[in-house]
């Protein structure tokens, strides 16, 4: 709850990361589909080789082209992730905000590099090390002389720390549906989550 609140109240902080991680923890799905997700369904085939789903805020839904089990799947959103998404919108066609530069792409989660890109696995690696280190979810110890680091105010240096994850963005979706199941049951969250039994 600690790492959802802080996803919704702190999103202008850095409103494509947090809205990442709030949607794999609301809905489940595998992160190689959320990367990919763009803002509206595709109109050109390229485009649509190229993503992995679609946004349809009319029917509170993401739609994935190919899921888990191979088929296209119509996966429901919670309000909290509606939420988050719209934000994360409004953010991105003001210039003024962390997710300015996101304007003319078409993917939730574009690369900042290419916006005719999404991200990919290493895109966020960084920042979760750290983000999951100001939760307790990660550990960091300090090497000396390596790196740039992160600069120690009042000393005139930098540290360079080595972090490691104890929670990785794929717990997420095992967190998920372990919530799940307790509000359901297993077969219902095997059918959710488009397991084959």
């Amino acid at each position: 709850l600690e790492i959802r609140s802080y996803c919704e109240n702190e999103i202008t902080r850095d409103p494509h990361f947090l809205t990442f991680e709030h949607l794999l923890m609301e809905y489940g799905e595998r992160i190689a589909d959320t990367q990919r997700l763009m803002w509206e369904q595709p109109t050109k085939p390229a485009d649509l080789k190229l993503c992995s789903g679609w946004v349809n805020f009319n029917k509170e839904e993401i739609h994935l082209t190919d899921s888990k089990d191979r088929k296209a799947a119509d996966v429901g959103l919670t309000v909290e992730a509606i939420q988050v998404l719209k934000k994360l919108q409004e953010l991105k066609i003001d210039e003024k905000s962390k997710a300015g530069f996101a304007a003319g792409s078409k993917f939730v989660f574009p690369r900042p590099t290419d916006l005719s890109q999404p991200i990919n696995y290493s895109s966020y690696r960084k920042k979760l090390q750290r983000f999951n280190y100001k939760f307790g979810l990660a550990e960091r110890e300090h090497v000396k002389g390596r790196g740039k680091g992160e600069f120690v105010k009042g000393k005139g240096k930098r540290k360079a720390y080595k972090y490691k994850n104890n929670y990785t963005l794929k717990h997420l979706r095992k967190t998920f549906i372990t919530h799940f199941v307790r509000e359901h049951d297993l077969e219902a969250a095997s059918e959710r989550m488009r397991h084959s039994s």
